[in-house]
């Protein structure tokens, strides 16, 4: 059986410039979190500040 899963990732920034993760994901959809950052800010940008929800650590 599936199950469906939300996973909230905000990336706050304008496209090509400098910009912030804030993760509330789950493990494991780390991947989508990388592959929306690069078509949003470019395949070479790195976030300048990640947040983390205190249950994620």
């Amino acid at each position: 059986m599936c199950q469906p899963v939300w996973v909230n990732a905000y990336l706050i920034g304008e496209p090509g410039g400098p910009w912030a993760l804030v993760d509330t994901g789950i493990p494991g959809f780390g991947w989508k979190v990388r592959a929306a950052a690069k078509a949003r800010f470019g395949k070479n940008s790195g976030p300048v500040a990640i947040l983390f929800d205190a249950r994620t650590l």
